[in-house]
């Protein structure tokens, strides 16, 4: 299986049992939460229909992120051969890799779109998002939130981040960071789950677009193209021509480093 670790990563059985007891535990906990009816005030969805789309999220998220992962490195794979003189991704564990960044890429920039959508666009928008101060004008514990919306919104991220969990404990391959990504993980999911309980949707949406969102965007970039360009420079000899007496000219420059440099 995927879910291997490299030779250098080494975690003790443990920490490992007590952070994977630790998730279902706490997934465990926000079911309860939601079935026994800790919902926001205004909520329209009932206990049963919360934890029901919670549940649909979750099913409907694995299935997706396998056709992203596949599909995203079939064209990986096919870029690589045609475009890319080094050829990064003819070799598995740098394809493994990049799939795994393509679909947290696509899972963070398909959220932010719906995120601004919905805080911005549905409903004529939030006025409360424009002012700092408006965010507290009433204390969490009487804000009313009848918008759907943001309640399925709310939801569909933290069915994101029990996926996200699952996969990076049973399915990708382990890195040095597991034992950090995995505890971000289970701090996330709380902070999600509580802010919805305690009905604090309004600062957590609002934290969620401008801290979270952005950078969640950015980082699979980042390191997609370290896996992808961190030999660069003889990248783009895509436009040479290669028949006799033709001078071959690169397209891009890059000051990464040489090509011969191997991905650890």
């Amino acid at each position: 299986g995927r879910n291997q670790m490299s030779p250098s990563v080494f975690v003790s059985a443990r920490t490992d049992t007590l952070l994977t007891s630790s998730f279902f535990l706490l997934v465990a906990a926000v079911f309860a939460t939601l079935l026994g009816g800790g919902l926001p005030r205004g909520c329209p969805l009932g206990p049963a229909a919360a934890a029901g789309y919670l549940v649909a999220c979750c099913l409907a998220l694995m299935p997706t992120i396998m056709l992203i992962k596949r599909t995203s490195g079939w064209l990986g794979g096919l870029a690589s051969r045609h475009l890319l003189a080094s050829q990064p991704l003819r070799k598995m564990r740098n394809r493994v890799k990049f799939e795994d960044q393509c679909w947290q890429l696509v899972i963070h920039s398909s959220m932010t779109a719906l995120e601004v959508y919905i805080l911005f666009v549905d409903g004529g928008g939030e006025d409360w998002l424009h002012s700092f101060r408006a965010i507290w004008s009433e204390h969490p514990d009487v804000q009313v939130h009848s918008k759907s919306s943001v309640h399925l919104l709310y939801l569909m991220q933290m069915g994101i981040w029990i996926v996200t969990a699952l996969s990076h404990r049973f399915v990708e391959e382990r890195h040095k960071d597991y034992v950090l990504m995995f505890s971000h993980h289970i701090v996330t999911i709380m902070l999600v789950w509580l802010s919805y309980t305690y009905g604090f949707l309004r600062i957590g949406t609002a934290g969620e677009r401008h801290a979270h969102k952005p950078p969640s965007v950015l980082q699979p970039q980042a390191y997609g193209m370290r896996v992808c360009g961190r030999r660069l420079t003889s990248m783009c000899h895509c436009g040479q021509d290669s028949r006799p007496g033709m001078r071959q000219i690169p397209l891009v420059r890059s000051r990464l480093p040489d090509p011969a440099c191997q991905i650890p």
